[in-house]
């Protein structure tokens, strides 16, 4: 088994440039549009995870069963980014005005959350979904070569459901990514390609 990490030895490419930037501008491309309620939800859940988080009540944090902790992360993130640009710039957002980030965040009202509010949190997941895009293509064109690679990916960037789910911030996308580079990964490690460490 050849003991190398499969991600060591990339360099910065134009291909790779373009699959992200193309997956990127896709997934973001009329970003202030309401898209599906679970949006709501989910970015409800994820301003009251953050919330509980920076006010230390860890058990508060577990607000539902549904595998959801990655997009928790994001969004919370992306509503976070919202509260610092609230205080960098007034008035830009729909905000109350608030001293400190937690503040801010408690100023949220899940459920009622503006659109203006989606934005960040889009952008994340947008360049993180365009990010597994590029390691999807270079894992796929390890084990299938790079044709096969190049087909896959321009089914998986241009393919219309997959990208609409990959432009709601919800965790179908997420889940879909990790699963595809997980198997991927698998593979690569079934054929002799790769480290128990990469597998891990």
């Amino acid at each position: 088994m050849r003991n190398f990490d499969i991600f060591a030895k990339i360099k910065f490419s134009p291909l790779l440039s373009s699959i992200f930037l193309i997956s990127f501008l896709l997934r973001i491309f009329e970003i202030t549009v309401p898209l599906n309620v679970d949006e709501v939800s989910w970015l409800s859940r994820s301003t009251l995870f953050f919330k509980f988080l920076l006010e230390d009540r860890l058990a508060d944090t577990f607000l539902r069963h549904h595998p959801g902790v990655i997009n928790m992360w994001l969004n919370g993130s992306g509503m976070l980014l919202n509260c610092g640009f609230n205080q960098l710039f007034p008035g830009w957002l729909d905000l109350k005005q608030s001293a400190d980030l937690e503040g801010c965040l408690n100023t949220i009202i899940p459920g009622q959350i503006p659109i203006c509010l989606y934005v960040v949190p889009r952008l994340l997941q947008a360049a993180i979904t365009s990010a597994c895009m590029v390691g999807i293509y270079i894992l796929a064109k390890r084990l299938l070569g790079r044709p096969a690679a190049l087909a896959a990916i321009s089914l998986l960037i241009l393919e219309p459901f997959f990208l609409a789910y990959q432009r709601l911030i919800i965790t179908d996308a997420l889940q879909t990514d990790f699963a595809v580079l997980g198997l991927l990964l698998l593979l690569l490690y079934l054929r002799g390609d790769g480290t128990r460490r990469l597998l891990a």
